[in-house]
């Protein structure tokens, strides 16, 4: 699909965690450490999950997958009868067609995937697509919040990458990272690869969040 312009803006500049502290303290290797030295594991932790899943950047620089509120303005190059939006799963509110709001009889939602289905003719090339929508899942910390819940896999992948951080050197010293095969389309996907102390990080993590591996 051709997107001649792409910008995800968040309504709010609150990003929240995936996972609490406690959920780290499951893991033995990780008990020990003082809450300030676990809360920077479990945040470099989070940001290389965040960098192997490689889902597109918001205008704030955040990849984050908890839920949140945006509006995300889609320019079209070509034809397209479907939009796929930059976070899934999604609560459309409101789409609008330069600047004038649309029926929603006139689109139906595919929610899990984040896909807009235009029900009669789709925007014309050049015309300026706006949608306010809430997307990503809700994470622990947002427990009052509306929309599906944060995938086990996506947690448990922070807790195991926290745990190799861990292990590599205490306050993580250790971790180094590359990026590799970088490639910049839309809002500017593109993979890396994470070592840390010498071990892969992204070989043992990718597998257990393939499933959510951004593709465009």
């Amino acid at each position: 699909m051709a997107y001649r312009y792409q910008e995800l803006r968040p309504v709010d500049a609150d990003i929240p965690a995936l996972v609490p502290l406690a959920f780290l303290r499951r893991a033995e290797s990780l008990c020990a450490l003082a809450d300030p030295d676990l809360a920077a594991v479990k945040a470099a932790a989070e940001s290389l999950v965040l960098e192997i899943l490689g889902w597109p950047e918001a205008t704030d620089g955040a990849r984050s997958v908890a839920r949140r509120d945006y509006t995300e303005t889609i320019v079209l190059d070509g034809p397209a009868p479907v939009l796929d939006l930059a976070r899934r799963p999604v609560g459309v509110s409101a789409v609008s067609l330069d600047g004038a709001l649309v029926d929603p009889s006139l689109y139906r939602v595919m929610e899990s995937i984040g896909r807009i289905v235009w029900r009669a003719a789709w925007p014309a090339p050049g015309v300026e697509i706006a949608v306010s929508y809430a997307g990503g899942w809700r994470t622990p910390a947002q427990e009052a919040g509306e929309g599906p819940v944060l995938p086990g896999a996506l947690a448990e992948a922070v807790l195991r990458t926290s745990q190799l951080i861990g292990e590599s050197a205490a306050r993580f010293d250790g971790v180094t990272a590359s990026r590799a095969d970088e490639s910049m389309d839309g809002l500017g996907s593109w993979s890396s690869a994470w070592t840390a102390g010498g071990r892969a990080i992204d070989d043992e993590i990718r597998p257990l969040v393939a499933t959510f591996v951004w593709r465009a």
